[in-house]
């Protein structure tokens, strides 16, 4: 039967611990079986200190194997938590895959089920990739997206996760922020990116590239990070569809009850003051 690791982060952990678990024992049997040899090997009637002297020994076997497996153990897990971060970063961008974004929206989604708050997307679709690989090459425009990532990343939090949906989509997932402090993210992000020139492989120089970016939170744009992700993948494309280069707020609300929907008419302009 096949191995199929989980390096999600509670399977990860439990990967190290068992390893650990495993190598201790291991350590423990080897110095049981030392002593258990010294003290069946050695005839009868040999001194005491013989006895003193070979348990020593063991013990120094012992310490050995443990400071052995000790070191051991530390190369295993900078290996395994190598091998996750691989198993949840895209190669080209540098960001974060499917899967973990995949991963993160249920934490999230759990987190604000229970505990409340609110909890923005950006769906940022990133013009420009397709004319630069027909000018510089696919290494060209992987060059550019590397230089893309890092730049939007400069504009986010420690606490919140920039991932690839898609070929020219990235996701980017701002936990306790509301739509108004999303949007300013994602139009610092959007100007950064206005303002720079990228570098590629063969000397040429990208200054197109242009960020449409939709914004939408959970639980105002819906009850769930699927539709959330649907509103803010629709702002985004209305804006592309546009031709504008620009931020996009979802419009599509989730009616809650009375007050919630008087605020989402408010906000859409559908009650007008009588006077």
């Amino acid at each position: 039967m096949p191995w199929d690791p989980d390096f999600t982060p509670t399977g990860r952990e439990t990967l190290i611990r068992r390893t650990r678990r495993v190598g201790f024992c291991a350590v423990l049997m080897a110095g049981a079986s030392m002593l258990a040899f010294i003290l069946t090997a050695v005839p009868r009637g040999v001194p005491r200190f013989y006895h003193l002297f070979l348990g020593a020994v063991a013990l120094w076997f012992v310490v050995l194997a443990g400071h052995t497996f000790h070191r051991l153990w530390q190369m295993i897990r900078k290996t395994i938590e190598q091998l996750a971060r691989m198993a949840v970063i895209d190669e080209t961008s540098g960001s974060f895959d499917s899967l973990y974004l995949r991963l993160r929206l249920e934490e999230e989604e759990d987190r604000a089920k229970r505990y409340g708050g609110v909890t923005s997307l950006l769906c940022i679709d990133v013009g420009g990739l397709e004319e630069t690989v027909r000018r510089h090459g696919q290494a060209g425009a992987d060059a550019v997206l590397e230089s893309l990532v890092a730049t939007m990343l400069d504009e986010l939090r420690r606490c919140d996760v920039l991932g690839r949906l898609a070929e020219n989509e990235f996701l980017a997932i701002l936990p306790e922020t509301d739509r108004r402090n999303a949007r300013r993210v994602a139009e610092r992000q959007r100007a950064s990116v206005e303002e720079l020139s990228f570098d590629c492989p063969d000397g040429g120089k990208v200054d197109f590239i242009r960020l449409n970016i939709g914004v939408a939170a959970l639980p105002i744009n819906g009850d769930t990070m699927t539709s959330v992700i649907a509103a803010a993948r629709n702002a985004a494309n209305r804006i592309r569809s546009s031709g504008a280069n620009e931020v996009g707020v979802s419009e599509q609300f989730v009616k809650t009850d009375e007050i919630g929907q008087y605020i989402v008419e408010e906000v859409r302009g559908e009650k007008r003051d009588s006077g």
